[in-house]
């Protein structure tokens, strides 16, 4: 126990290290103790740092010996494990803490499965680590000593898996971790995890603390609304089951009504062998059967609006602004993912996805401007396949799902068939999940298909290559570096799931890094100012700008956001063959967007 119950500490020998030495050593871990998981709304309960592998000190907040400075010092290398949160559960406490290393980024991009703190410190460095998930009680309802023990040797853990450590004796081996800084290294991942994911972390930090602001009132008057239809379908999902008091929530009452009542197609069973599947997947699959199908997805579609989005949001909302959170870690292609709402499976163009975004809205006095890269993806697939179809049509501006529908179809009706077979390449559908999408049977998919790497031939013979490349390494690469371990390759009956995802990780991670890159800039441009970046989902990046700046702001979007052809835009040397554009729009909110007066994308 330390001053006045104000900091704790543990040591190998028992005695107190001195508590003015943190830091001199050059690298510091740090953990935070927290009353839930939220870092714009939970209380911070204190904060372990350790700067070697067996000491700690656990401090209680505004504890006068925390070395603030050292912690604020961006000379000193700070290492964290979910560093997004640690960081910004302690810029909530007054801590500007920048120059972190993650360890769990780290221990993906060196090809880790289980990203967990317990996960790792028990298989590379052999030491027990206790989770949340093992104690007995809340950490909240924890005492402060209680905390202090349970959070030390993450603090500890954290340093170890960054600096390294002599791990001891075990099984009869001594082993020995080299550390994830050469680690790192040794996987050549250290140029993606320095220049793109660490830069990110404050990044992200900044945007879950800033939030979004949400128009209430027409949250709630959507909300009204959706129940509304939600009541309907339900109402209409009763006559057609024929009774009354059926749960539509539950499986079980759901398999009961299609299969065993109405005698619909039954789906796979559940994990266990259990009841016929009701996914929203198998159910797709029965449109047409009965009227009951599409009432079921109407329904289970409103629901899911509700309480994802409607009830979601208004229970996280704080002083009007809701902060969603970024994850780093929770894609294995790379891409950002959020939770607490979900943002990223806001359906973009159907009607009610569209509503869900009208309630993302600017403040008096301020503007939502978005940049849009346009194709993104489709353009990575040209620039990596140099088919001459698709480089020809981008260097031309044409419209390739159009070009697409002309030449599979043989009609410019067809341009959303066109698409569906565009995109089926990006996110590695095969025959029978384009078939599922575009409504066609399994041998019109491979038709289609067929026709459509006919025209695209260049892009046939590069996914195939680079899946045979894949599949030998078992792994998938991006263009700056990140390996994905694929472990579909090691059973014969995967392999070919496995050579879609390969091709799905070059092309989205790729992509991902490119909105990374440019969102670093931007970040840069605007840190100081009061113009904010508060989203960022798939190919857009959203920033609240002040009126008076709106003209600067789109500028700087329409500048340092876009790739062009043959230029150093991109880090670590990388260069493009084919121009990645943005388009900025303007609005009130995030749907009733409109283009800025000036076009301003890459020529």
């Amino acid at each position: 126990m330390g001053d006045a119950a104000t900091y704790y500490y543990k040591s190998k020998n028992g005695i107190e290290p001195d508590v003015r030495a943190l830091g001199e050593k050059g690298l510091l871990s740090f953990d935070t103790e927290t009353t839930g998981v939220r870092p714009y709304a939970d209380e911070l309960l204190g904060v372990a740092i350790a700067d070697n592998d067996t000491s700690a000190f656990y401090f209680m907040p505004n504890c006068p010996h925390v070395p603030a400075d050292k912690l604020q010092d961006n000379s000193i290398p700070k290492i964290a494990h979910n560093a997004v949160f640690d960081r910004s559960m302690m810029k909530r406490m007054g801590y500007e803490i920048d120059n972190i290393y993650d360890t769990m980024v780290a221990a993906q991009l060196c090809g880790e499965i289980d990203l967990s703190l317990k996960g790792l410190a028990s298989n590379i460095l052999i030491r027990d680590v206790v989770s949340f998930h093992d104690l007995k009680v809340k950490v909240k309802d924890l005492s402060p000593a209680q905390v202090a023990a349970y959070s030390m040797p993450h603090a500890v853990a954290a340093w170890c898996l960054w600096h390294g450590m002599d791990c001891g004796d075990y099984g009869g081996k001594h082993y020995t971790w080299e550390g994830y800084e050469k680690a790192l290294r040794r996987r050549g991942a250290s140029d993606i995890f320095y220049s793109i994911e660490m830069p990110m972390v404050s990044i992200l930090s900044e945007m879950e603390l800033y939030g979004a602001m949400i128009d209430e009132v027409a949250l709630e008057e959507m909300g009204v609304e959706f129940t509304r239809k939600a009541q309907m379908f339900k109402e209409a999902l009763d006559f057609y089951a024929g009774e009354q008091g059926v749960n539509w929530n539950s499986g079980d009452q759901v398999a009961r009504i299609l299969y065993d009542k109405l005698d619909l197609p039954k789906g796979p069973p559940t994990p266990g062998g259990g009841r016929p599947t009701t996914s929203e997947k198998h159910i797709k699959k029965l449109k047409g059967k009965h009227p009951i199908v599409n009432c079921l997805l109407e329904y289970r579609g409103y629901q899911k609006l509700i309480s994802t989005y409607v009830d979601g949001i208004m229970e996280r909302l704080i002083d009007g602004r809701i902060h969603t959170r970024f994850n780093l870690t929770g894609t294995r292609t790379g891409r950002l993912s959020s939770s607490d709402p979900n943002l990223q499976n806001i359906p973009k163009r159907e009607a009610e996805g569209k509503r869900i975004r009208s309630v993302f809205c600017a403040p008096p006095g301020y503007v939502l401007l978005r940049a849009d890269y346009s194709q993104l993806e489709l353009r990575m697939i040209a620039h990596y396949s140099q088919d001459p179809v698709l480089i020809e049509n981008y260097l031309n501006n044409g419209d390739l799902h159009l070009k697409t529908a002309l030449e599979v179809f043989n009609s410019p009706e067809k341009r959303f068939y066109g698409k569906t077979l565009n995109f089926s390449v990006v996110y590695g559908a095969g025959e029978r999940l384009v078939a599922e999408q575009a409504g066609w049977t399994k041998m019109q998919a491979k038709k289609y298909l067929g026709r459509y790497f006919t025209v695209y031939s260049r892009l046939r013979f590069w996914i195939d290559y680079m899946a045979d490349l894949c599949q030998y390494e078992g792994e998938a690469w991006t263009m700056m570096g990140r390996r994905r371990p694929i472990p579909e390759f090691s059973n014969p009956r995967t392999v070919y799931h496995g050579r879609l995802e390969s091709i799905s990780t070059i092309i989205q991670g790729s992509s991902s890094e490119v909105a990374k890159s440019g969102m670093i800039k931007l970040a840069k441009e605007l840190k100081g100012s009061d113009n904010h970046i508060i989203l960022q989902v798939h190919d857009e990046v959203v920033v609240q700008a002040n009126l008076k700046d709106k003209d600067d702001v789109i500028h700087a979007m329409a500048t340092l956001l876009p790739v062009r052809r043959h230029s150093d835009d991109l880090p670590l040397g990388k260069v493009m063959s084919i121009d990645l554009p943005v388009e900025v729009e303007e609005g009130p909110n995030w749907k009733d967007m409109k283009p800025v007066e000036e076009k301003l994308c890459v020529a």
